[in-house]
């Protein structure tokens, strides 16, 4: 889904009242406990998991991963994290901070291909923040995302790197792509390298987001990527590069959003043959080892039983699951207050995904992260989601109110695990 950024709605969010804090606030936090307070998701999904995670923003618009009092809850809860813009090529391309670039210096990439590239642009500061407080609180993180049609700078993609530009052509792009791809992970590595005794903090990067078209079974038309390419060629060389300059031991994913929609799924299917098609080739062979299941969910949409038959496609693959993005969102008022039915859904997935997690040698499902940190910091309560959630407002979809108290739905979360001993 285009997530642009997390919007706040409510100041609580921020202040962090209530149960955070230990007193009640509001009627409905009377008979909820601190996120402080409530057993620890990480503990209870210990061996059944490789990862359980959230994703969480830097410092805005309200601070989160920032806060110390966040921190202490994301380490009680979880091992695993997902910057929400941070990593994104926006963020990393300084589209807010220096814009278009002003000098230049050459890049030769492994065709033997030299152009000119920003020098001095790509700014990381932020980053090697977020990966400083990850080594302080024992987290690891999922880089999210590399490969995008959206959040990237218009003059990425257009002559003289100026967004007035044309479009460049296929070859000065994969170039740039290269140069881009080589930055980032470059970039990382050296940093655990140097900070982490060369241990990983970033242990998956979803390389490509959301190529798919909704709807039909054919790639996303209209984008800057595929403007330019016209088929998946940006995809399977994003895999190539990624398999270059990532150490071996970080996973590659390509994620995507209404992937349980059957003829989206037939898509994705698609872009992971063609990737896996070329992971032996002689010059530049790709790696694919993760399907990212988003799981943007409303009540009841899709079914558990349709749902989990796309896990299970996916699974067919030979690649591991992640499911990247989880939340729940509501289509009535009614549903949007109804915590038994909140609480009864996420059992169901969770219950979902332990059936379908890995075991041995075999394909499984091996990370769930939910894709916010409380109620008052959903996205879901955006203008872009109302439309398809029929402007349902506000939408309250995750385990954590806005006060940080543990919801019912965190103890569906709960159960499942108790229940699969």
């Amino acid at each position: 889904m285009k997530k642009l950024k997390f919007l706040a709605f409510f100041l609580s969010a921020f202040l962090i009242l209530g149960c955070d804090q230990g007193t009640s606030s509001t009627p409905s936090d009377e008979n909820l406990v601190s996120w402080m307070d409530a057993p620890s998701l990480k503990e209870a999904y210990a061996g059944k998991f490789d990862h359980i995670g959230m994703a969480v923003q830097w410092n805005w618009p309200v601070p989160e991963y920032a806060t110390t009092k966040i921190q202490k809850g994301l380490q009680r809860h979880f091992n695993s994290i997902t910057m929400g813009n941070e990593m994104k090529p926006d963020e990393f391309l300084g589209t807010y901070t220096v814009k278009e670039p002003k000098s230049f210096e050459d890049f030769t990439d492994s065709n033997g291909t030299t152009i000119k590239v920003p020098k001095n642009q790509l700014q990381f500061g932020t980053v090697d923040q977020c990966l400083g407080i990850a080594k302080k609180i024992g987290l690891q993180m999922r880089g999210h995302v590399l490969v995008w049609h959206s959040q990237t700078a218009d003059w990425f993609f257009k002559e003289d790197y100026k967004s007035s530009g044309k479009l460049v052509d296929k070859k000065t792009m994969t170039a740039r792509q290269e140069w881009y791809i080589k930055s980032v992970l470059e970039h990382i590595k050296n940093w655990e390298d140097e900070n982490n005794n060369g241990e990983r903090i970033i242990y998956c990067w979803d390389v490509v987001n959301e190529a798919a078209n909704d709807g039909e079974i054919q790639l996303r038309q209209g984008s800057n990527w595929y403007s330019i390419y016209k088929s998946d060629e940006f995809i399977v060389n994003a895999f190539r590069f990624a398999n270059k300059y990532a150490p071996k031991d970080v996973l590659l994913a390509y994620n995507d959003y209404n992937e349980y929609n059957a003829d989206k799924r037939a898509m994705i299917l698609k872009i992971i043959e063609s990737v896996k098609s070329h992971q032996n080739d002689e010059t530049l062979p790709t790696r694919i080892d993760v399907l990212g299941m988003q799981s943007h969910l409303k009540h009841g949409d899709p079914s558990i039983d349709d749902y989990e038959e796309s896990v299970k496609a996916y699974l067919a693959t030979g690649l591991d699951v992640h499911i990247t993005e989880l939340d729940i969102g509501a289509k009535s008022k009614a549903d949007a207050n109804n915590d038994e039915k909140l609480k009864q859904a996420y059992k169901d997935c969770f219950e979902m995904y332990l059936r379908n997690a890995k075991k041995g040698s075999e394909p499984g499902i091996t990370s769930v992260t939910i894709w916010g940190i409380n109620d008052g910091s959903t996205w879901l309560n955006s203008d872009s989601q109302q439309k398809w959630l029929n402007y349902v407002k506000p939408q309250r979809p995750l385990l954590f109110n806005d006060n940080y108290c543990a919801k019912p739905a965190f103890y569906g979360v709960l159960e499942a695990a108790n229940e699969a001993e």
